[in-house]
């Protein structure tokens, strides 16, 4: 004996989303199929809002990132030119340290006077200011290089942000389906929290209804498989 149920019940989406877009702006274009009840397909254009504030954003954040990378070039050439006095500086150093050696080894023998020793160590702490001015010079250079490339780093993200937040002015639909609500005009001004419509996944249709408890204990043989039952579902 098979019982025959008859029941309402209510079509309802298994899957669905409410159109909103990740950006504001002026709506400048709107699909002509972008409207109540129309069936839409997955990645079908529905709407552009206005993209010259985006397009300038992009050429802001270009221009900033080349500004950096600029500096980043002087300043690398910097370093490499005060490595490169740094190296004579130390050879000159090292000259100097001789010659003052071999000045105080002459005037403990009487070979030379002190007035000679002492300019040999004038030299000497000279080149010695020189080499530490150098040495100073490039870790500063250094610091502010990695403080640039930390500039370069954010630039590169902004602009990054900046071309995600131009492809957003499209509104493209998600997933196939059909529109419940549209509600999206040319020239109106919206934002990340305005809802442009309600898109329902067409291939994912559910039936909600209830039952009453004795028609559901009549779809089972005995108490054990309507205990089964209840547990599955």
């Amino acid at each position: 004996i098979r019982p025959n149920i008859r029941e309402f019940g209510t079509i309802v989406s298994g899957s669905d989303i409410e159109l909103r877009s990740m950006v504001s702006g002026k709506i400048v274009e709107i699909s002509s199929n972008f409207s109540k009840g129309a069936i839409i397909r997955q990645g079908e254009q529905l709407a552009v809002i206005d993209t010259f504030n985006y397009r300038l954003a992009i050429d802001n954040k270009k221009a900033t990132l080349n500004e950096v990378t600029a500096q980043i070039t002087g300043t690398k050439a910097e370093i490499e030119t005060e490595e490169s006095l740094l190296k004579i500086g130390e050879s000159q150093l090292e000259l100097r340290r001789r010659d003052l050696k071999r000045r105080q080894k002459l005037g403990k023998k009487g070979s030379s006077s002190r007035k000679a020793t002492d300019d040999a160590e004038i030299a000497f702490n000279e080149a010695s200011q020189a080499v530490a001015s150098y040495q100073q010079s490039i870790i500063r250079l250094r610091t502010k290089l990695s403080e640039q490339e930390a500039k370069k780093s954010r630039a590169v993200t902004a602009l990054k942000l900046a071309r995600r937040d131009l492809r957003e002015t499209k509104i493209i639909a998600p997933f196939s389906g059909f529109l419940t609500q549209a509600n999206v005009s040319i020239g109106q001004f919206i934002t990340s929290s305005d809802r442009l419509g309600h898109l329902v996944k067409g291939n994912q249709l559910e039936v909600r209804f209830k039952l009453a408890d004795s028609d559901f204990s009549s779809l089972f043989d005995d108490k054990e498989s309507l205990e089964e039952g209840t547990d599955n579902q």
